[in-house]
């Protein structure tokens, strides 16, 4: 990395790597949603993958065209297909290999990314996708140890970061929010610190009187200084801002 001279350096034409969603995720870059049971973080995270693969805007952010590979840990590969997949993919217009989901369980596949030889069998089975956009919907189902563990933890992002860097992609992980709702900011995130120190964005999902409000707790790559709340509706496998 070379060294600059301030004076000369603010004046150089500067590239920015492409947002593949405005403010929130770049090229190779990283983004943790999380949020309490039941605000549908993973119909959200769908709808964004979808979203990005379109190419078109998404709560009133701009995306970039990108191809997206969403790994389903959560629910069985049917239910994810026939419930999920199918309803919401049917209201948008996705492109020929634009977009692809994985479940570890069709393939039984016991996902831990930590774990070295689990990580190479995950990459042998999405390397050909070649995805930009690679979203865990959640890091429960691709973690097998206590998420307070540091050391574990780290194991976990090392291996994330060499996903990213091998496939030239971005990375959005879906996670839980802990039982101190009390707590600021992003004290509400469960397990270790090193998740939310990791990534370039942290959004926060929170069920509030009049719907579901995305907080944006990180935005440390944004253009902007501040990144407003939007409220969001959940309406006919559709999500829109209100």
């Amino acid at each position: 990395m070379p060294i600059h001279d301030t004076s000369v350096y603010v004046h150089e034409n500067i590239i920015l790597p492409p947002y593949y969603l405005q403010n929130l995720l770049i090229k190779e870059g990283s983004m943790l949603i999380y949020g309490g049971a039941g605000v549908r973080k993973s119909w959200l995270v769908q709808h964004l993958s979808f979203a990005i693969s379109c190419g078109i805007p998404w709560l009133g952010m701009r995306t970039e065209q990108a191809r997206t590979m969403l790994v389903n840990c959560e629910i069985s590969p049917a239910a994810f297909a026939i419930y999920r997949l199918r309803p919401m993919a049917a209201r948008f217009n996705i492109p020929a290999m634009g977009h692809y989901v994985w479940s570890p369980d069709e393939d039984n596949v016991n996902l831990m990314l930590e774990d070295d030889r689990s990580y190479n069998q995950f990459m042998d089975f999405i390397r050909p996708a070649a995805p930009n956009v690679v979203i865990l919907d959640c890091l429960q189902g691709c973690y097998g140890g206590d998420e307070n563990d540091m050391e574990r933890a780290g194991m976990w992002i090392r291996n994330v970061r060499r996903m990213q860097t091998e496939l030239h992609c971005s990375v959005i992980v879906v996670h839980h929010s802990n039982k101190n709702q009390f707590a600021s900011d992003m004290g509400k995130m469960r397990g270790t610190t090193r998740f939310s120190a990791w990534v370039d964005s942290v959004v926060y999902m929170v069920a509030q009187p009049t719907g579901i409000q995305l907080q944006f707790q990180k935005y440390r790559l944004s253009a902007q200084p501040e990144i407003r709340p939007v409220n969001a509706a959940f309406t006919d496998y559709l999500w829109t801002a209100v």
